[in-house]
């Protein structure tokens, strides 16, 4: 069957588990999948681990049952509002003329210092080296073994509450799994939904959940800015029922979710009034009926429209802020691409086109096989990149001496840099 590994990403909205296996020269074959909706989750941050825990519980038998496994061990993705990045840059002298392991340690391991201390209750989650520079010749990804006496770094550094990985790993041991690492949710989308050509031209991705909006920004290739914002979907919904006076977010989030159905319903109907040449029709009016919304048939499209676009503009200007603060912007020349729930929402990269002037799409991810029919949509971009995020770093091995591969044993050095 090949290597398993198991994923748990548990958002503000869903809770879903993804098992998969890795053959060598293979796509992760998709063999289990489970998806609930979460409880004492709110804004990506544990609200009540047990309600968490209780959903986590059910999702994995779920998982397991289909896939016909027990699992033993999972991989964790991590979003939240106080998720941070900085980059920084390291230069050690070669002490052999030739780059070494040590030396690559070493000068990770200054470009860290740059950071300490970190701020009270963070610690480390990526260490991501964007590029090395030997005697100020840049662009070089793996120096091992290349000749010269200046070795620089320049890397990307993501942090994250400290009592937001203790209770994730709480609850996955709780229920007896082993937590075998954790994961920037958006940092696992651009492994399933960006192309290299538009991470070289620059682009940013943002994944709109239901509590949050995690941001990665690329320019020329690299990593330059990481983050997340508290605003996402559940806002949108929370705005249509106060902004419509409905009764229940669950009519309004019918709503949200129905908005393109509803547009092609009344567009419909206007096309046959206008063939029926019948006058004093309300164009401002859409009607809702087919949803069976108690008290409500007719609702204004004019007020509908000011309400979403009003919270995705906010959400833009939340993220654009969050960019300006470490010196980036998140329109980008590549475009805007958009994962994560909310971005199934209709019309929205019209909305952002507007509002920024760049391009935007819809990204929906791929790379896996298997059972991924439930699994297509921008929702699911993180718990399919997170695999492929997984398998990128585990196919190297063997491949080089002692069975490891360069990109591996930076891999490795970043971990012995970060204990």
């Amino acid at each position: 069957m090949g290597n398993i590994v198991t994923v748990l990403d548990i958002g503000s909205s869903k809770t879903s588990v993804l098992i998969a296996t890795l053959e060598k020269d293979q796509p992760p074959k998709v063999i289990g999948f489970a998806s609930l909706p979460s409880k004492g989750v709110k804004k990506g941050m544990i609200t009540n681990i047990d309600e968490t825990m209780e959903v986590v519980a059910s999702t994995i038998t779920s998982a397991e049952r289909m896939a016909n496994v027990q699992i033993e061990d999972i991989f964790i993705t991590v979003t939240g509002p106080n998720i941070v990045c900085q980059n920084e840059k390291g230069t050690i002298s070669i002490n052999s003329g030739e780059v070494t392991k040590q030396d690559v340690i070493r000068v990770i391991e200054y470009a860290k210092t740059q950071l300490t201390p970190l701020p009270t209750g963070m610690e480390f989650l990526h260490i991501i080296p964007n590029e090395f520079a030997i005697d100020s010749q840049g662009g070089i990804k793996y120096p091992i073994g290349m000749s010269g006496s200046k070795l620089e770094v320049e890397a990307h550094f993501i942090l994250v509450p400290s009592s937001l990985i203790k209770n994730l790993s709480k609850i996955v041991q709780r229920l007896g799994v082993l937590d075998r690492g954790f994961i920037f949710s958006a940092w696992a989308d651009t492994y399933s939904v960006m192309t290299d050509t538009e991470k070289e031209l620059g682009a940013t991705l943002l994944d709109i959940g239901g509590g949050t909006t995690d941001i990665v920004i690329f320019r020329e290739g690299k990593v330059i800015y990481s983050g997340s914002v508290p605003l996402g979907g559940y806002n949108i919904t929370a705005d249509i029922a106060a902004g419509l006076h409905l009764s229940s977010l669950d009519d309004a989030e019918k709503i949200k979710k129905n908005l393109a159905e509803i547009y092609r319903r009344n567009e419909s109907k206007k096309s046959i009034r206008k063939n029926q040449k019948e006058k004093n029709t309300d164009d401002d009016v859409l009607d809702i009926s087919f949803l069976n919304i108690p008290g409500v048939d007719k609702i204004s499209k004019r007020l509908l429209e000011e309400i979403i676009e009003a919270r995705v503009i906010e959400i833009l200007e939340f993220a654009e802020k969050s960019a300006r603060a470490k010196g980036t912007t998140i329109v980008s020349p590549g475009g805007i691409i958009l994962t994560g729930g909310t971005a199934n929402l209709y019309n929205i990269t019209k909305i952002i086109n507007s509002v920024t002037k760049a391009s935007a799409r819809v990204a929906k991810p791929r790379g896996l096989q298997g059972m991924i029919d439930e699994i297509s949509g921008p929702e699911y971009a993180t718990i399919q990149g997170a695999v492929l995020y997984i398998k990128q770093e585990a196919e190297f091995e063997a491949q080089t001496e002692m069975g490891l591969s360069i990109v591996d044993k930076i891999r490795q050095w970043i971990k012995s840099v970060i204990k």
